[in-house]
């Protein structure tokens, strides 16, 4: 009888056929040669040692040069490990490679091994990916119309969405056949547009009067990055998931980025092939958005794809005077640090040179490095090293305020500059998918990480304004991160619940936690408290370890210094206070170390392959980054929940920073504005978390003066 039927041995196959392999092409076994019963139950002890002469007979008749093992019994049974730990992880023994997978029937019992074996699956064929073949059709003129879903392709002169020319168009409904034109033509209105990209071909195709609503369009890059794909290039997402190998644009054009001076017998297949396989991807994610229940999170991000573009065109105003001022007194303030840490050192020697700092503390001044680098051998200069070792020499503290003062004049002063527009306004490129949590990042220029607690991070802040007769109005969520803990579709935890719906604050409850007589001290030692806890809270809510808990408020901006005994006790105690969230903290710990992979309230997914092989202080970190996701992720999905409806509402929003988002308002309505977009804000979060939220809101006539 055939081994493998069944629902299982159906799953099999389709596993195996989407690696590109067959039955007949590699040797697996679960280490019995019959029927196993209904539900496939674990072979019995006496069942395997039945069949073991004949396994090993056949395999010595085969010589298979690769062996697959199915389940945990058949991984011991042929010596290849724990199955939890070593699944997809080759080892060889006798000339023989053999890898552990997990059985197919596994999925059909829990379904969140589904993507853990499909992914083992995948890495079976990644020697054995073959080149893409696309039936490719030249048409002069304009595509025909498409009813069924369409993905599409450009090709341009550069990567200029506002001034490059479209040289070539293409289109495949099926993944298999491509029709390509040299005009840019198309109509679109009626069916679902698939792209890679949308945010750069959609804008473009949209400048030459082709209509294609946003509420149509289907962006394979947002999908995957919902569904928690690490490398999202179209070529990489075709070779990690597909097993195909696609022509790069660099081995095409042979160095020549500007595609009209591409030979059309070169640029058609490739342009078809990019079509054709953001087809595939597509028919991929949309049953894998589907299988996540991930449809919510997916709809939101392609509804704030073109929230941001028009974001990003109506920019942020600088006044460019005062930046230029402050840029001035920053050339004076780093003139000064670099003498006074001439003066403490005893030495003149080049600040920024990392190798001649290394010498100056670590020679020198005989101060004994934290870590060496991986290069020359140096002490290491970094700052998470220097932050450590500031209690051994006074000028450690001076060389870091040196070293963040030239981060703002070069990163913020000349990088805003430099990214200001004729109009006095910046446009930064918002990314949808540039951090790892979910949240938006920005570049060109990043305005992100712009400081805000230091006098000088203020400074920077000042230079943005709003338009003539307008108010600038920030509105930030309140503790949010700590409120999607607190979530009943997260840990569901009382005492923080207790926290929220008293409209209290969480730091401060953690802070009488830690000292039961804090409410008996003044203000000021409460406040300084505060900060302490505060630290302390978001060290927690990583599930950081005793030891991890002493070396994440040591490397705090302000550091809270701990001994190991503090860090345990004050870990009990506020755990002890906050069991669901404790308990919630090790079932995430376990799930993905059991899954290798987290998600957030709404389903957006993260995995973690590393961590098959991690021990120590990196399974610590993936550990904490694991837990992090779907606290952070899930903040970071309702700010852009909010964003769509606040977008609704009005389009005022100019800018978002993490949990902050900032308007342009005329300065009449500034506080309607204010009032009702607060309103927005709560209303879409408590949907989202079911946790009572708070928004904070202020009016100024700079960011600065509202934040």
């Amino acid at each position: 009888m055939r081994p493998f039927v069944g629902d299982a041995g159906i799953y099999l196959n389709t596993l195996l056929h989407s690696a590109g392999l067959s039955r007949d092409s590699i040797y697996i076994t679960n280490c019995v040669k019959h029927w196993p019963g209904f539900g496939n139950p674990n072979p019995k002890v006496a069942e395997l040692r039945a069949c073991n002469h004949w396994l090993q007979m056949e395999i010595a008749m085969v010589k298979p040069k690769l062996i697959i093992t199915l389940g945990a019994v058949a991984a011991h049974q042929l010596g290849v490990g724990d199955l939890k730990k070593h699944h997809g992880i080759a080892t060889e023994r006798n000339g023989i490679i053999y890898i552990p997978l997990y059985h197919p029937a596994a999925a059909l019992h829990n379904p969140l091994l589904k993507p853990i074996i499909e992914a083992d699956f995948h890495s079976l064929n990644s020697g054995l990916t073959s080149k893409v073949s696309i039936a490719t059709n030249f048409i002069r003129g304009s595509l025909p119309k498409f009813s069924e879903p369409v993905a599409i392709d450009i090709e341009t002169t550069s990567l200029d969405t506002k001034n490059c020319e479209v040289v070539l168009l293409a289109a495949s409904t099926d993944g298999h056949t491509a029709y390509v034109s040299n005009t840019p033509i198309i109509d679109l209105q009626n069916t679902r547009v698939i792209v890679h990209n949308a945010a750069f071909d959609i804008p473009i195709l949209h400048r030459y009067g082709v209509v294609i609503p946003w509420e149509n369009v289907w962006d394979t890059m947002l999908s995957g990055y919902i569904l928690g794909v690490e490398q999202l290039g179209l070529k990489a997402r075709a070779l990690r998931e597909l097993n195909i190998s696609m022509e790069t644009f660099e081995e095409v054009g042979g160095g020549e980025y500007d595609s009209s001076k591409i030979s059309l017998e070169k640029l058609v297949p490739y342009c078809g092939a990019d079509a054709a396989i953001t087809h595939r991807l597509y028919e991929k994610d949309l049953q894998n958005i589907k299988d996540n229940t991930a449809e919510d999170i997916f709809s939101v991000e392609m509804q704030l794809l073109p929230i941001l573009l028009e974001i990003s065109r109506r920019g942020v105003k600088i006044d460019t005077r005062k930046l230029h001022l402050f840029g001035v007194d920053l050339d004076y303030d780093l003139s000064e640090q670099v003498h006074k840490i001439h003066e403490l050192t005893g030495y003149a020697f080049n600040v920024n040179s990392s190798e001649q700092l290394a010498d100056v503390l670590f020679t020198k001044l005989k101060i004994k490095p934290r870590r060496r680098t991986k290069g020359k051998g140096h002490g290491s200069t970094d700052k998470e090293s220097l932050v450590a070792l500031q209690k051994h020499h006074p000028v450690i503290k001076e060389i870091i305020e040196y070293r963040s003062l030239a981060k703002l004049k070069g990163t913020y002063v000349d990088g805003l500059l430099d990214a200001v527009d004729p109009g006095g306004r910046i446009h930064t490129t918002f990314r949808q998918t540039g951090a790892i949590t979910g949240r938006i990042s920005s570049a060109k220029p990043n305005l992100q990480n712009i400081p805000s607690r230091s006098e000088r991070g203020q400074n920077i802040r000042q230079v943005f304004i709003p338009s003539e007769g307008n108010s600038w109005v920030s509105l930030d969520y309140s503790q949010i991160e700590f409120r999607a803990a607190a979530s009943p579709k997260l840990s569901g935890d009382k005492s923080m619940l207790r926290v929220f719906e008293n409209n209290e604050d969480i730091h401060l409850d953690t802070s009488r936690i830690i000292y039961p007589k804090c409410d008996t001290l003044n203000e000021s030692t409460k406040a300084r408290l505060r900060v302490t806890a505060k630290t302390i809270n978001f060290g927690l809510l990583f599930g950081l370890t005793d030891t991890g808990v002493v070396r994440y408020c040591a490397e705090a901006d302000p550091p809270v210094f701990l001994t190991l005994a503090e860090a345990a006790n004050i870990r009990q105690r506020v755990l002890g206070v906050r069991y669901e969230l404790a308990k919630w903290l090790n079932d995430t710990k376990i799930h993905v170390i059991d899954y290798g992979w987290t998600e957030t309230i709404m389903h957006r997914r993260r995995y973690y392959p590393g961590i098959k092989y991690a021990e120590g202080y990196p399974l610590e970190d993936i550990l904490k980054a694991a837990i992090n996701h779907p606290i952070q992720g899930s903040a970071a999905d309702v700010l852009k929940a909010t964003m769509v409806e606040v977008e609704r509402e009005h389009q005022y929003t100019i800018l978002t920073v993490h949990d902050e988002l900032c308007l342009d308002v005329p300065s009449y309505k500034a506080e309607y504005i204010a009032k009702r977009t607060a309103n927005i804000m709560v209303a879409v979060a408590e949907e989202i978390l079911e946790v009572p939220v708070k928004v904070t809101w202020k009016i100024g006539k700079t960011w600065g003066e509202a934040h």
